[in-house]
């Protein structure tokens, strides 16, 4: 807690599958890339006594095959980071991001803080209550609580 923020977020399980897909995509959408390149040079050499009609469009099929699984899979790496529950703690507020929508708090708009088991309360002054499901986040309430405290010492916690 010594930095200018502390996130909260899901499992590593969820990281992993991010960083697999990252991977998987780079690596088909790269290899399927210079499949592609490789078809369309050969046809750019059709003069050739050794051109293979066969072999070009095989080629092409599979690097645009190839290249495509790659893309799906940079999409779902996408997706998996955008939509990964998280819960961002500063100096000048929270935010909190479940299913791709963000909500964030000032600390001046907080008025009450109200943590029942797994769940955080929000009241702020202006807004409807919010809830935040702390079993999303991998941490307990009390953890969480004494990281808000850290932030901000004079923001109103109830049990």
């Amino acid at each position: 807690m010594n930095g200018t923020s502390t996130t909260y977020r899901q499992s590593h399980a969820t990281l992993l599958d991010y960083w697999f897909c990252l991977l998987v995509g780079a690596v088909f959408a790269g290899g399927g890339t210079l499949v592609v390149l490789s078809a369309l040079a050969a046809i750019a050499d059709r003069a050739s006594p050794s051109f293979d009609h066969l072999g070009v469009a095989f080629g092409l099929t599979l690097g645009l095959l190839w290249a495509a699984l790659g893309l799906g899979s940079l999409w779902l790496a996408r997706e998996i980071l955008r939509t990964t529950t998280r819960l961002i703690i500063t100096r000048e507020g929270l935010t909190h991001i479940h299913d791709g929508a963000v909500t964030a708090f000032a600390w001046s708009e907080i008025a009450l803080i109200h943590a029942v088991g797994p769940r955080l309360t929000i009241l702020p002054g202006l807004r409807e209550l919010y809830a935040i499901p702390t079993t999303d986040l991998r941490a307990t309430p009390d953890a969480i609580l004494t990281t808000i405290r850290h932030y901000c010492p004079t923001v109103t916690i109830t049990r």
